[in-house]
């Protein structure tokens, strides 16, 4: 079976997010467990993205550019054509966008519906872009991958046509994310000794800062030596953020050292005392698992895919309620009892999900949809 996808999240000029990692831990997955899955990648640019040994043929979209310009008129107007002269079997949609007049049968996952659901979480342009894509692919698509039980609920819930097509695969974590020996504060780049609450994502309105943010003021006034460190490039509409740290004097206890190298972060999640996500929606949550895999005992919100993840009930919240995620990040900093049990149901939650199940669950949806 021959398989063509879409890499280009994971090689813009950009640092990758979480579609990116997706992407290269997913199809590193699938090359190493099947031989006989012949894969190729659309990328921007020369390079392979993938690790070095593993056989995936790469096709760099960036060479039939003729300028900045001409970028979405070639995708929009000859891409679906060079897919259908690579003679795949299948080609899978990994980050929405699906090739006009591509006539290659269609896998198309889902990682979330945000732009339907909430269209004020993204300037105009992009939200009407983003929903006409993921219309049309859902449309189109033999199968469907929905990322976690939630957004399959929430694609049969808006397109009820949908169902009996749409199949959960939930993502997995990579190997480098295991607890990690004492590190020393200085090659996190923080220095301070004092504990602190870690956040790791990008700064947009969905992960709901702000509500940590004033839930974190109230855990200052009564555990005045707690820090808070927020790990993640910068997104739209998130000057806020930065600003209610200004405004209301918080810029000591509350450290932003921006994106960090993927290596980096198993130290930032084993030297934590909790980690906090309270995010209003999200449609798996992988820092959730990447925490957990570390040893970290975490705190989620109780929204959308959230719950599936976590380690324990008991570990969620409501994320709209700033002073309900103070109570329950000041109950885990109090017990040394509470941060151990959390910390053990983690590392034993985040067993369940790998991408070796992440890869056969795919592998499986390929031939269901493509024979």
């Amino acid at each position: 079976m021959k398989v063509a996808f879409d890499a280009r999240e994971l090689t813009r000029e950009r640092p990758p997010a979480g579609i990116g990692y997706y992407i290269q831990a997913l199809f590193t997955a699938l090359a190493e467990m099947d031989r006989q899955l012949r894969l190729t990648a659309f990328c921007h640019g020369p390079e392979s993205p993938f690790p070095a040994g593993v056989e995936i043929e790469t096709l760099d979209l960036a060479e039939r550019y003729f300028g900045k310009w001409s970028q979405t008129a070639w995708e929009y107007l000859f891409w679906g054509k060079q897919i259908d002269r690579l003679g795949a079997d299948g080609f899978h949609s990994t980050a929405h966008l699906v090739p006009e007049g591509m006539r290659t049968p269609l896998v198309l996952t889902v990682h979330d519906l945000t732009s339907f659901l909430f269209p004020q979480w993204y300037r105009w342009s992009n939200q009407r872009n983003r929903s006409w894509h993921l219309r049309r692919g859902i449309n189109q698509a033999r199968r469907i991958i929905a990322v976690s039980q939630s957004t399959q609920q929430d694609l049969c819930r808006l397109f009820p046509e949908v169902q009996g097509k749409v199949e959960v695969v939930y993502e997995g974590v990579d190997s480098i994310f295991t607890p990690q020996g004492p590190v020393e504060r200085e090659q996190l780049g923080l220095t301070f000794s004092e504990p602190f609450i870690l956040w790791v994502g990008t700064t947009s309105p969905r992960k709901n800062l702000l509500g940590l943010l004033r839930a974190f003021e109230r855990v200052h006034h009564k555990a005045p030596e707690v820090r808070l460190v927020l790990v993640g490039q910068r997104g739209w509409k998130d000057q806020a953020v930065f600003d209610f740290i200004r405004e209301h004097g918080l810029a000591r206890v509350v450290h932003t050292p921006g994106y960090q190298p993927r290596e980096k972060l198993p130290g930032f999640y084993s030297s934590c005392a909790a980690f906090v996500l309270p995010s209003l929606y999200e449609g798996f949550g992988l820092p959730v698992l990447e925490a957990m895999a570390c040893g970290a005992p975490v705190l989620a919100a109780n929204t959308s895919s959230l719950p599936e993840i976590a380690p324990d009930e008991s570990a969620l919240f409501d994320p709209r309620r700033p002073e309900e995620i103070a109570e329950k990040i000041l109950w885990l900093l109090q017990s040394d009892s509470v941060r151990r049990r959390l910390s053990v149901a983690g590392l034993e939650r985040a067993k369940a999900f790998s991408w070796q199940r992440a890869a056969q669950g795919t592998r499986d949806v390929y031939h269901k949809a493509l024979g």
